[in-house]
C-alpha cells in the first residue's frame, strides 16, 4: 500500500481514496450539525514528498468585511512562512480555506488525525468570526471607511 493512502486511511472512512490527479475529497461535519458541511482535500505531492490537507468552509464571504477580520485574515495568510498552517480563498468561489502540508519523512502515527481536527477548528472559529462580523458590518453600515468590499 502506498505511504499516501496508509496516512489517509488513519482517518478510519471508509472507501475514501486518491484520484488518478492525487486528490481525495470528502465533505465533514461536527456529529448532531445540521449546517452545511466543510469540504476537506487531501492533496498528494509525490514529488514534494509531502501531503497537503485543506478545509474549506462551507459559508461564502460576505460583500463586506471588517478591516479588523480582513487584518487578521492576511496575517494569518503569511503564518506558512513560519511553519505555520495557511489561510486563503478556494479558487473559484468566495470561501475561505485553510490548509497545512506535512512533510512525510517527519509524519509520525496519527498526525493527520490532529492537524486536520486543528484546521477543522480554525474554520469553525472563522464562520464563527464571519456571523458576528457581519452582525457588527451592519451597524457601522453608514461609514465606508469601518469595512472593507471583498
Amino acid at each position: 500500500m502506498d505511504i499516501y493512502q496508509g496516512i489517509v486511511d488513519e482517518l478510519s472512512v471508509p472507501a475514501l481514496a486518491f484520484d488518478e490527479d492525487g486528490v481525495c475529497a470528502f465533505e465533514i461535519r461536527r456529529a448532531g450539525e445540521q449546517a452545511a458541511p466543510f469540504v476537506v482535500n487531501l492533496v498528494a505531492r509525490t514529488e514534494e514528498r509531502a501531503l497537503v490537507l485543506s478545509v474549506t468552509t462551507a459559508s461564502e464571504l460576505p460583500e463586506r468585511l471588517s478591516r479588523a477580520l480582513f487584518l487578521r485574515f492576511g496575517e494569518h495568510a503569511l503564518a506558512p512562512l513560519h511553519h505555520g498552517d495557511g489561510v486563503g480563498i478556494y479558487p473559484g468561489t468566495s470561501k475561505v480555506s485553510f490548509f497545512a502540508s506535512l512533510a512525510l519523512e517527519s509524519y509520525r502515527p496519527r498526525l493527520i488525525k490532529e492537524r486536520l481536527a486543528s484546521l477543522l477548528e480554525r474554520a469553525h472559529e472563522w464562520e464563527a468570526e464571519l456571523a458576528l462580523d457581519g452582525l457588527s458590518a451592519d451597524e457601522v453600515r453608514g461609514d465606508p471607511g469601518q469595512s472593507l468590499r471583498v
